[in-house]
This record gives C-alpha cells, structure tokens and sequence, in this order.
C-alpha cells in the first residue's frame, strides 16, 4: 500500500481503483452464491431450494460476527495506518483474529444445543426438515474457516490492498464453482454436496489470508504478542462494527418473520421463490456493499489525517457511481427476469411466482444503495451511532413492521411489496439523517 497514494491522489481515481476490485470481487462471489442455489435448484429442485432458504437465518447469525469484527476493525486499521500509527493497526489485527477464534467455538456449540428449537419457531415443513438439518450441521464445520476468511478480506482491503482482497476472493468463489457440481450431481450429494464444497474453499481462503498477515514484507504484520485480548481494543472493534453486524443479525430476524409469513401465505412454493429472489437480489446487494467497501479505506485514512475535502468527495463519487450502478442492473433484471429465474429452476409453478414477486421487490432497489453506502461512510469515520441508526432502518424497523402490515392488508402480495417499500423509506431517511450530520460533523 501507497499510504501517500491514499491521501493525494485524485479522488475520481481511486475511488474507481478501489471499486473496480471490490466490485469484482463481489461479483465473483455473487456468481458463486448464484451458483450454488441453481445447482441446488437443477440437482435437487425447489425441495433443496427452500431447505436453503430455511438455513438463511441461522447462516446469517453465523456470520454477523465476521461482519462486526470485520469492517468494525477494518476501519480502525485504516483510521490507524492514516495516524502512521503500525502498531496500533497490528494491535487492531492480532485482538480480531483472537476474539474470532473463541467465538467460533462458543457459537458452534451453542448452535448444536438451539439448531431444532429454531427449525420449529421457523415452522419447517416436514419434507425439507432433514435437509435443511443436515445442511446446516456440516456448516456449522466451517464456522471458523468462513468467519476468518471474510475478516482477512476486509482486512487485505483496509491496509490499501484491493488487488489482494480481490484475488482471495477469486481463488475461494472459482474453487466452490468448481466442486459445487462435482460434489452435487457426479457424487450425489445434494445439499450437503453444496456445503462441503464450501467449507473446502473457505480453508483455502483461510490459509492465504494467513500467509498474507504472517509472511507478506509489506503488510502490517499478525504477531504473537498481539494475539492478547484487550478490552479497550475489542470494546472499539465493536462498537464501529456493530452498525453492520446488528443489520446482519437483523436479516436472520427478518428472513425468520419473512418465511413464517411466507408459509402462512403461499407456503413452501412460495419460501422457495423467495430464495431465488434473494439470491438474485445479492447481485444488487453486493454492489451497493462493494462501493462502500471500497471506499472505506479512503475515507478512514483521510479522516485520520484530517483531510476533511478528500472525505467528502469520495462520498459524493460513491453514492453517484453506486445508484448509477445498481440502477443499470434493475433494468437488465426487470428485461430479463424470466430468463434469469428459468436458471434456477424448471418448474413454471415456481417460476411464474418468483418473476412475480421479484419484480416487486426489487422496484426501489436503488434507494436501498445511499442507505448502505452511508451507513458505511458514517462507520468509516467513526460515527458509529449515527451507522447504527441509518443502518437499522432498512432490515429492521422499517422492515420488520412492513412485512406484518402489508401481509396482514395484501397477503403473498404484501410480502413481496415489502422489500420495495423498505428500499424506498430507508434510502431517504439515510440521505435525511446525513444531510442533517454532515454540518455538525464538520466535513463541509
């Protein structure tokens, strides 16, 4: 990393040099989550999709933690590294991949003990029952592999290296592209295929994010020493990352109501739609995620050189080529949806209900990208309760109320109208609530 890169050079630039990485390695790992339902969805057919989609509230819980420690502690390297303070940002680093380890543990076995308590709250049907059960015991595995390997990530990304964030991306996504049919359709192995695929990619993931942080000359380094928990560290850690983790621990709440809602409405055809819509709305998600993401490091380095102008203007190019972005890509999916929905799946049933739904979901869904690239700016720059609030408005108490409202007045209809309304209502709220802060936060 070029820590003078960073604070001179042309916003524009670096702005498109870091998103181009980022946003393509979101892509590749979009195309593998995508990859992944339509094997599941050709191999083993909307039974297999729906166990998927009952799984999505406990993977979610799973990884809100990498979440908070990793954007919360990316942030602070990159605040750190723009202080030319090493080895507060090696601090930052060696508490992180300790405080992971033990949580790993603690969370595999409390989900072991809570697994058939959550599937009856979730109200599974009986035909996916076992699948979704064995599905998610073998992921439960890969607890430790996946939580690291979204943490050296970000971490890659936050010391100004988004070339190797992208490549560890690449290198685990194409590896589950590779296995994801082999272990599906040539050995059988149907969901659980899909999940031992993926723990063998996140171990690779993990040893290179590894090697980065023990072996790489111009890294910050992952020493011993550092290895020591700390409470003030682990105390900032979260508090700048609980912004994100909270709205992904939200999103297991609000899969959880949504296919409770969903089965009461229109049953597990219509959870299996939802998934599918989900999967396909990751695409615009991951988008909005990459150029926040990217623009993190510029932001939090600035920031802690106090270079306030620089700060501003990465947000403005952010939220432009952000909306623009996801703008372009809701036309391509409102042209094509049937196209891109017979992917997944063969039978019309399926697919009349998921083009139904998922062109009402996705109607706002570039409102949804000022709320998620504020909510990062603001946790970029330290302001975490102000994330907390912007970030909280969409999956949560916005959400969450709509979801019960327009079910209860439009029934399935209502459901799929939700996320419309969620997109529309957060987006201005954030674009309110930053309007408002960034006087008082004296960037302007």
């Amino acid at each position: 990393m070029s820590k003078n890169e960073l604070g001179t050079e042309n916003i524009w630039k670096l702005v498109v040099k870091y998103a181009i990485p980022t946003i393509i390695s979101y892509s590749v790992y979009t195309l593998y989550i995508l990859t992944d339902r339509i094997f599941v969805g050709q191999g083993v057919g909307a039974d297999g999709l729906g166990a998927l989609s009952i799984v999505y509230p406990v993977t979610f819980i799973q990884f809100s933690f990498a979440i908070l420690v990793g954007l919360g502690g990316g942030s602070l390297i990159s605040i750190a590294l723009g202080e030319n303070d090493r080895e507060k940002a090696e601090k930052y680093l060696g508490n992180a991949i300790a405080i992971t380890a033990l949580y790993s543990i603690v969370f595999t076995i409390a989900a072991l003990y809570l697994i058939h308590p959550v599937f009856s709250l979730l109200k599974v049907d009986a035909s996916i029952y076992d699948m979704a059960y064995g599905y998610i015991l073998i992921l439960l595995v890969n607890t430790p592999f996946l939580l690291f390997d979204f943490i050296f990530i970000c971490y890659i990304r936050s010391v100004g290296d988004p070339n190797g964030s992208m490549k560890l991306i690449i290198a685990t996504c194409v590896l589950n592209i590779i296995l994801d049919p082999l272990f599906i359709f040539v050995f059988k192995w149907g969901v659980n295929g899909a999940a031992i695929a993926t723990i063998i990619s996140e171990i690779l993931g993990c040893a290179i994010g590894f090697w980065y942080f023990l072996a790489k000359k111009d890294a910050i380094r992952l020493r011993f020493k550092n290895l020591r928990i700390e409470k003030a560290i682990i105390r900032r850690i979260v508090i700048l990352g609980f912004s994100p983790f909270a709205m992904e621990l939200i999103v297991s709440v609000q899969h959880g109501i949504m296919n409770i809602e969903l089965m009461k409405n229109g049953g597990k055809l219509a959870v299996a739609a939802m998934g599918i819509i989900i999967s396909i709305y990751t695409v615009v998600m991951h988008i909005m995620f990459g150029f926040g993401d990217a623009s993190q490091p510029i932001w939090g380095y600035n920031y802690g050189a106090k270079r306030y102008d620089r700060v501003f203007k990465t947000l403005k190019i952010s939220l432009v080529y952000g909306c623009l972005t996801v703008l372009f890509f809701i036309i391509i999916f409102y042209i094509f949806t049937e196209q891109i929905v017979y992917c997944f799946t063969t039978e019309q049933d399926l697919i009349s209900m998921t083009v139904h739904g998922m062109r009402r979901f996705m109607f706002f869904s570039v409102f949804a990208t000022a709320n998620i690239v504020i909510s990062r700016f603001l946790q970029a720059i330290d302001k975490a309760r102000l994330s907390i609030w912007v970030g909280l408005s969409r999956q949560g108490y916005i959400f969450i109320p709509a979801i019960y409202i327009l079910s209860a007045i439009y029934g399935l209809d209502g459901i799929w109208y939700t996320g419309a309304v969620s997109d529309l209502l957060s987006g201005l709220l954030a674009m309110v609530v930053l309007s408002a802060s960034l006087k008082k936060l004296k960037l302007v």
